[in-house]
């Protein structure tokens, strides 16, 4: 025989949550509940009836106890076994991104090496510039048809 303690205990429940679903299934408990002393009693059939209104099984314990399964740990565990595979995914990707960058890094100082290279030698093959004398200069800027004629 279980009274509402007993069932809370041994179902991880509060006696008031126990109490509350024993009033919503009355219709049910009915058969299954006997008052002594003031204190209500439920057999085997109605603390089942009770436990399974909770949408939980028991699982045998180490000892052939039953307990609880505590399906919050194990909805938490599944949490994080799957952020823990998450964060493992981004960390490979942020790494192989962190290589990428590295040798576009790479690749670029030496485009700029070989551009500079390159426009050494550019300026090697051509040809030096002819310095004018400042007389070829200033005909050149200040040609005159009447240049060198005589003046009446």
């Amino acid at each position: 025989m279980f009274n509402v303690s007993k069932i809370a205990e041994e179902i991880g429940k509060t006696k008031n949550s126990v109490y509350k679903k024993t009033n919503k299934l009355k219709a049910d408990l009915k058969p299954h509940k006997k008052k002594l002393n003031g204190v209500v009693y439920y057999d085997e059939k109605g603390f089942e009836i009770i436990r399974n209104s909770y949408g939980e099984t028991m699982v045998e314990g180490i000892n052939g106890e039953t307990e609880q399964p505590n399906t919050t740990d194990k909805y938490m565990e599944l949490l994080l076994s799957e952020k823990e595979r998450q964060i493992s995914q981004l960390t490979k990707q942020l790494e192989d991104k962190n290589n990428a960058l590295i040798k576009a890094l790479d690749i670029a100082d030496r485009t700029q090496h070989l551009l500079a290279i390159e426009k050494q030698h550019v300026l090697q093959l051509q040809e030096p510039p002819v310095k004018k004398s400042f007389w070829d200069r200033f005909k050149k800027n200040h040609t005159n048809e009447n240049w060198g004629k005589e003046v009446d």
